[in-house]
Parts: C-alpha cells; structure tokens; sequence
C-alpha cells in the first residue's frame, strides 16, 4: 500500500470530533493521522471519571441531553463528527447536528444486533432469555411496543435511532461481509468504510507450555453477553465423555450481570472442568493472555471479540467460531485456519485441540497480510477521499 504523499501532508488539515462514551475504545482516536486531521476528543463521561489516553487533552462532559448545546458547539467548525457507537445520547447529538457536517459512525455491533435478537442467539440461548415469559407474548414483545407507541402518538428512542441511521453519512466496520448482511435488514445503514487493521508485534507463540499443560485450557466466550451463546457449547462439553480432560475458562468479567449470567454460573460453578475468570484482566495484562491457551471458543452468531481473536492468533490459539458468523467467513477468505464450533465435540474425543506449528505459522502470517491490506495508511486515504 502506497504511504500518503507530502503533498496530502501539505494540505489544511481537516477537522475531526471524536465523540466517546466507551472508555476501551477512546485510543481509537488516534488511526487519524495528525498529519491529516486536525484531531479534537470529548469524552462523555459517566458515574467514573476517565484515567486513559487524551486524559490532558480532551473535552469532557456528562453523558446526559444537556451536553448537547455544548457538544454542538465544540463540533461546529469540525469537518468530520465522528460518533462511537449509536446510543440514544449519540442519536440525539446526530440530529442536533448542521446538516453540512458529515457524520461517520463507528459500529460496534450491539446498535443493530441488540434489535434482531432472535437472528443472533441459538434457541438455547433465547430459551434462557424468556424465562418466565410465554413463548408468544415473548416473540411479540417489540411489535407491542410499535403498536402502543402508535396508540398513544409517542416518538419514541426507537424511531429516534433510524432517523438518526438515516442522517448519519457513513458507517465504519471491520468487514463488508458484515455491511452487506446488515444492510439487507436495515436499508438505509450508511455508506461503508473499511476500518483498518493495526500490526501489533508478538513473542513467537510457546507450543511447548501449551501441550505442556496436565489439562488443555480452553477459552470459552469474551463477556457475560448472551451473544456468546454459551449454553450450546456448554451442553457440547456436558455431553463429552472426556471433558474432565480439559480445562474450560469462561471470562465473564465484562458486561452486565443479568439474569442470563446468573443462570450461567449457577450450571457451571460447582463442576471442576470449569473456571470462571471474573476479575477485570488490564489491556496491557491480556495481551499475554493466551500464552498457556490451547483454543478459544465463540459461539457468536455476529462480529465479536474481534481483538480478543486477534490476539489468540498472535499466540497460536486454534479458533473455534460458530459457522454463521459472518466473520468466520471474512477470516476464511483472508487465509486464516479457523475451525467451527461444530467440530468441537470431535477433537475433544480426539486430543487435537491444539493447533501444530505450520497452522500457527499461517495464521500469523494471515494476520500480517490482514493489517498490510486494510491499513490505517489506507483507511486515512479514504477518510481524506470523502471530504474532497
């Protein structure tokens, strides 16, 4: 990929507002070249104050509507809004906004998928979710809400969300198998952008301390959602004839402890192939991780844990991703050996949960090219291509 050319660098730089409300993702900011754009960061803060990157230089505000006047403020002279993540606080800034100011929004997933729930859970997973609910009175709960909001003549956060998709410009994603699934259910999701991938240099993965362990850890899942769909892989592990072989780690320290969860830990907790992993694990700590991890199963049914699978390659992890994941399909056609969860159950019997060196070395090498390809190099290119 060719660098940017000085001439680029001798232009007046564009003026970007990055707007934040997920503390994790404020580094983001910098994949915009301060060479290129003039970078301004507001962070929208909640109950606990934010210690991270940008923490001098940064514009802070409370995440609640009255932020809003002030938001408007500090992004009218901006070029580029960019919004991470569509909250209802994030959809109500995109429609205060100029219609001149070119809004790009950086998806996370749960915007869209949190409203097709039923197209990205398992049956076991919604069997758990509507405990306690009539199996009709469950599936129909959302178009119940549609028809009372009607009756009553209330514009709710649900028509709010698709005004403001529809006012959005574009729409940042890790990959254009995901935008054109979306885009089928959701017509008017904006136009895409290909957000790059970051090279991050690694310790050659140690085969020898993952065989080495007396029982193989396997990871299982990234958070407490019930996107993960644990309780399929958990029912594969419960029926296994050699499961106290290995050692299954569930990370559920992240997300919020719903009924989903405690339902979760109550099947696991006293069974000895299982540990739960709930203490917060630093970024900087997780990045060694998986030194000792044999594989990492996620059963998602959409894009997830796309740097915890990233990480897992850098150390040599066989990947297990559930077969509808429109991101198993991405990594597949980018060369990567990758396994589905149904192929579990059969090396399990088989011992082969461990990937060889030659398949370690493939898709390390994988990853380099994914990073060569969709390059921050690249996405600052196509930034710069939409304000011209």
């Amino acid at each position: 990929m060719e660098p940017i050319k000085s001439d680029q660098r001798a232009k007046k730089r564009v003026v970007v507002a990055h707007l934040h409300s997920d503390y994790k993702f404020v580094k983001e900011s910098l994949t915009y070249d301060e060479a290129l754009f003039a970078n301004r960061t507001i962070i929208l803060e909640g109950e606990e104050s934010y210690r991270g990157p940008f923490r001098e230089s940064a514009h802070f505000l409370k995440a609640n509507r009255d932020s809003i006047p002030k938001i408007k403020r500090l992004c009218s002279d901006a070029d580029i809004v960019v919004l991470y993540s569509l909250t209802h606080l994030m959809a109500l800034i995109a429609l205060a906004l100029p219609s001149t100011t070119t809004i790009i929004w950086r998806f996370f997933g749960f915007e869209l998928y949190s409203r097709s729930i039923e197209r990205v859970t398992t049956e076991s997973t919604q069997r758990y979710l509507r405990k306690g609910w009539p199996k009709w009175l469950y599936r129909s709960r959302n178009r119940l809400k549609k028809v009372t909001k009607k009756v009553i003549g209330w514009r709710g956060a649900e028509e709010l969300f698709f005004e403001a998709v529809k006012r959005i410009n574009y729409v940042e994603m890790l990959s254009s198998e995901e935008h054109s699934y979306l885009k089928g259910l959701f017509p008017t999701l904006p136009h895409f952008i290909q957000l790059p991938y970051l090279y991050r240099e690694q310790e050659q993965p140690d085969l020898a301390l993952k065989l080495s362990e007396k029982r193989p850890i396997v990871v299982v899942g990234n958070s407490r959602s019930y996107f993960n769909n644990h309780f399929d892989i958990i029912n594969t592990i419960e029926k296994h004839p050699k499961k106290e072989n290995y050692l299954f780690t569930l990370l559920l320290n992240y997300a919020e402890k719903t009924k989903y969860y405690r339902d979760l830990v109550e099947t696991i907790s006293t069974k000895s192939h299982y540990k739960i992993e709930e203490q917060f694990i630093s970024p900087e700590s997780f990045q060694s991780y998986y030194r000792g991890v044999s594989a990492l199963v996620l059963n998602g049914m959409r894009q997830m844990a796309v740097d915890n699978i990233f990480i897992a390659i850098r150390d040599g992890v066989k990947i297990y991703l559930n077969s509808e994941n429109l991101y198993y399909q991405f990594l597949i056609n980018e060369g990567f050996i990758i396994f589905t969860t149904n192929e579990l159950s059969q090396d399990l019997t088989s011992g082969n949960i461990t990937l060889t060196q030659s398949e370690i070395d493939q898709n390390r090498e994988s990853y380099r090219g994914v990073t060569e390809k969709y390059s921050v190099e690249r996405f600052n290119r196509e930034i710069i291509a939409i304000t011209e």
